[in-house]
């Protein structure tokens, strides 16, 4: 969900539909969570880092 949102820039609500028709709401507490533990953890911050750069070639 996360590279999914960061790459395409849907708003919540179509990338909620993306992802089984998920309320907007819910995909946004989900990110949130998700970009805090990215913050504090080194081993998923450096394991999203290598699917990035992947994404990006």
């Amino acid at each position: 969900m996360y590279l999914v949102y960061k790459y395409t820039h849907l708003s919540n609500r179509e990338a909620g539909k993306i992802f089984g028709g998920m309320h907007y709401s819910a995909l946004r507490k989900v990110l949130v969570r998700f970009e805090a533990e990215l913050a504090a953890n080194k081993s998923l911050a450096t394991a999203i880092t290598a699917l990035e750069s992947y994404v990006k070639t």
